[in-house]
């Protein structure tokens, strides 16, 4: 599945590559994104719902995600579905940032409900993520595109 992104959710991607490796599971790392974009001002939603592999079977909730913008922010679907149905199957799972529901991803993501997304104590995210909090910056090509279409849509207003 080759996306080509919008520049600024690109750039957020690469930014939070950063943090891919943080030793946590989805809940956790939606939570320090959600976080980092909470302080960015970044309109988005935490999802927690069910995702389906539409040709092979996989089935995982709860799973949590970011919806933005009609992307899906999701980092831990591949690890789940590697540790169900290994390697062979865990590479074509999508993996970053993805426009939702697409009929490429062969998987849908069911929404049940939305997670709060709210500030947490940065000692605290630092601690559970072993430091990767410190690591997550949030473009500011990406702030500035979100500050300029504010206008646009209600949501991105603060």
């Amino acid at each position: 599945m080759s996306i080509n992104l919008p520049s600024h959710l690109n750039d957020l991607h690469h930014a939070l590559l950063l943090v891919d490796e943080a030793p946590l599971e989805c809940d956790g790392h939606t939570m320090l994104i959600s976080n980092a974009l909470v302080e960015a001002r970044i309109p988005h939603e935490r999802i927690l719902g069910t995702v389906h592999g539409q040709h092979n079977g996989f089935c995982l909730y709860p799973h949590l995600w970011l919806k933005l913008d009609g992307y899906i922010i999701d980092y831990r679907l591949r690890m789940w579905v590697n540790l169900s149905d290994g390697a062979s199957v865990s590479g074509t799972a999508p993996h970053g940032i993805f426009p939702a529901n697409s009929d490429e991803m062969n998987y849908l993501y069911e929404k049940h409900q939305v997670a709060p997304a709210k500030l947490f104590n940065k000692d605290l995210l630092s601690l559970i993520s072993d430091g990767f909090w410190n690591k997550l910056t949030i473009p500011e090509t990406t702030i500035s595109w979100y500050k300029r279409h504010s206008h646009d849509n209600p949501e991105i207003r603060s």
